[in-house]
Protein backbone atom coordinates (compact mmCIF):
# COMPACT_ATOMS: atom_id res chain seq x y z
CA UNK A 1 0.00 0.00 0.00
CA UNK A 2 2.78 2.48 0.83
CA UNK A 3 4.24 2.46 -2.65
CA UNK A 4 0.91 3.30 -4.21
CA UNK A 5 0.17 6.03 -1.69
CA UNK A 6 3.57 7.68 -1.50
CA UNK A 7 4.30 7.50 -5.21
CA UNK A 8 3.40 11.13 -5.85
CA UNK A 9 0.58 13.59 -5.83
CA UNK A 10 -0.99 12.37 -9.05
CA UNK A 11 -0.47 8.64 -8.98
CA UNK A 12 -2.31 6.75 -11.65
CA UNK A 13 -5.83 5.46 -11.23
CA UNK A 14 -4.55 1.92 -10.84
CA UNK A 15 -2.21 2.89 -7.99
CA UNK A 16 -4.98 4.72 -6.13
CA UNK A 17 -7.37 1.86 -6.73
CA UNK A 18 -4.87 -0.61 -5.30
CA UNK A 19 -4.15 1.65 -2.32
CA UNK A 20 -7.82 2.17 -1.50
CA UNK A 21 -8.54 -1.54 -1.97
CA UNK A 22 -5.70 -2.39 0.42
CA UNK A 23 -7.00 0.18 2.91
CA UNK A 24 -10.49 -1.34 2.61
CA UNK A 25 -9.24 -4.92 3.08
CA UNK A 26 -7.20 -3.97 6.13
CA UNK A 27 -9.89 -1.87 7.78
CA UNK A 28 -12.53 -4.54 7.23
CA UNK A 29 -10.30 -7.09 8.97
CA UNK A 30 -9.41 -4.58 11.72
CA UNK A 31 -13.03 -3.59 12.33
CA UNK A 32 -14.28 -7.18 12.51
CA UNK A 33 -11.51 -8.14 14.92
CA UNK A 34 -11.80 -5.02 17.04
CA UNK A 35 -15.59 -5.16 17.28
CA UNK A 36 -15.51 -8.81 18.33
CA UNK A 37 -12.94 -7.91 20.98
CA UNK A 38 -14.98 -4.97 22.24
CA UNK A 39 -17.99 -7.29 22.61
CA UNK A 40 -15.89 -9.85 24.49
CA UNK A 41 -14.81 -7.26 27.08
CA UNK A 42 -18.22 -5.55 27.26
CA UNK A 43 -16.79 -2.23 26.10
CA UNK A 44 -19.46 0.31 27.10
CA UNK A 45 -18.95 2.65 24.12
CA UNK A 46 -19.15 -0.05 21.47
CA UNK A 47 -22.11 1.47 19.59
CA UNK A 48 -20.39 4.83 19.15
CA UNK A 49 -17.17 3.09 18.14
CA UNK A 50 -19.00 0.99 15.55
CA UNK A 51 -20.63 4.17 14.18
CA UNK A 52 -17.14 5.62 13.63
CA UNK A 53 -16.16 2.43 11.80
CA UNK A 54 -19.28 2.72 9.64
CA UNK A 55 -18.49 6.36 8.82
CA UNK A 56 -14.94 5.51 7.77
CA UNK A 57 -16.20 2.57 5.70
CA UNK A 58 -18.50 4.92 3.80
CA UNK A 59 -15.61 7.35 3.21
CA UNK A 60 -13.36 4.63 1.81
CA UNK A 61 -16.13 3.19 -0.35
CA UNK A 62 -16.96 6.64 -1.78
CA UNK A 63 -13.33 7.13 -2.79
CA UNK A 64 -13.15 3.62 -4.24
CA UNK A 65 -16.35 4.14 -6.24
CA UNK A 66 -15.07 7.46 -7.59
CA UNK A 67 -11.92 5.73 -8.80
CA UNK A 68 -13.90 2.87 -10.34
CA UNK A 69 -16.12 5.43 -12.14
CA UNK A 70 -13.00 6.89 -13.73
CA UNK A 71 -12.91 10.08 -11.69
CA UNK A 72 -9.47 11.41 -10.84
CA UNK A 73 -8.66 11.02 -7.16
CA UNK A 74 -5.34 12.47 -6.06
CA UNK A 75 -3.07 10.41 -3.86
CA UNK A 76 -3.09 13.34 -1.45
CA UNK A 77 -6.83 12.83 -0.94
CA UNK A 78 -6.28 9.16 -0.17
CA UNK A 79 -3.41 10.02 2.17
CA UNK A 80 -5.48 12.67 3.96
CA UNK A 81 -8.23 10.16 4.70
CA UNK A 82 -5.71 7.64 5.96
CA UNK A 83 -3.79 10.13 8.10
CA UNK A 84 -7.00 11.50 9.61
CA UNK A 85 -8.05 7.97 10.44
CA UNK A 86 -4.75 7.21 12.11
CA UNK A 87 -4.68 10.43 14.09
CA UNK A 88 -8.31 10.71 15.06
CA UNK A 89 -9.46 7.14 15.38
CA UNK A 90 -6.55 4.91 16.22
CA UNK A 91 -4.66 7.35 18.43
CA UNK A 92 -7.76 8.69 20.20
CA UNK A 93 -10.74 6.34 19.91
CA UNK A 94 -8.93 3.00 20.01
CA UNK A 95 -6.95 4.27 22.99
CA UNK A 96 -10.24 4.39 24.93
CA UNK A 97 -10.44 0.61 24.75
CA UNK A 98 -7.06 0.35 26.50
CA UNK A 99 -8.08 2.90 29.09
CA UNK A 100 -11.26 0.94 29.74
CA UNK A 101 -9.25 -2.24 30.24
CA UNK A 102 -6.78 -0.45 32.53
CA UNK A 103 -9.66 0.78 34.65
CA UNK A 104 -11.14 -2.70 34.83
CA UNK A 105 -7.92 -4.30 35.93
CA UNK A 106 -7.04 -1.64 38.49
CA UNK A 107 -10.33 -1.94 40.40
Amino acid sequence: MNGALFGGQTSGRNDNEKAVKAMWDYTRFHFETEEAYMKSINFPDILNHQALHDKFTVEVMEIYNEIKEGKQVLSTVVMKVLINWLQEHILQEDKKIGLYLSGQHSS
